[in-house]
């Protein structure tokens, strides 16, 4: 299946999905998950992660990790770049200064590569950025075998949904 079908694939399943009474259970246990996957990191200052301000047809990632100690950045455009910016002070820090980039995404693959919205924003912004230090968080039934790639797409390290978290490095 190609990129633009499974992304047609998506709203229509994510639009079943948001309708039926699973997704607040499942939103449940992935915030549990969040906290578990972040705990396990041992930092020694505060968590400074770039996370994204979900769309109607995502994730409201920024609500599950409301209980984390973190500072939450969230990416701003500067032409074909992302910048992270503070969500609490709208102060720009460099993309190297994030502890984690928690990426969106439609669809992920098992080893960790991500079906977007196609802007290759993301990919852009993980091309130096250490793979152990990314992720994806999402609903299990986000998770595919296989997504078609281009050679500018980049994996993340980790993803997690309301079944399991999964290390892909």
């Amino acid at each position: 299946m190609e990129k633009k079908d499974l992304r047609k694939q998506y709203f229509l399943q994510f639009a079943e999905y948001k309708n039926g009474p699973e997704h607040i259970k499942a939103e449940e246990k992935i915030s549990d998950h969040v906290m578990i996957f972040f705990k396990s990191k041992i930092l020694s200052k505060k968590y400074k992660i770039m996370a994204y301000q979900p769309l109607k047809t995502e994730l409201p990632v920024l609500d599950l990790m409301k209980d984390l100690q973190c500072e939450i950045f969230i990416p701003r455009i500067n032409g074909d770049f992302l910048e992270p910016v503070s969500l609490a002070t709208g102060v720009m820090i460099r993309t190297h200064e994030l502890d984690f980039i928690i990426t969106p995404g439609l669809y992920i693959s098992k080893n960790g590569y991500r079906l977007g919205r196609g802007g290759g924003y993301y990919d852009r912004l993980l091309q130096d950025y250490p793979l152990q230090k990314t992720l994806f968080v999402g609903y299990d039934w986000q998770v595919i075998d296989q997504i078609p790639l281009d050679s500018w797409d980049k994996p993340v390290g980790f993803w997690i949904t309301d079944k399991k978290t999964e290390t892909c490095v």
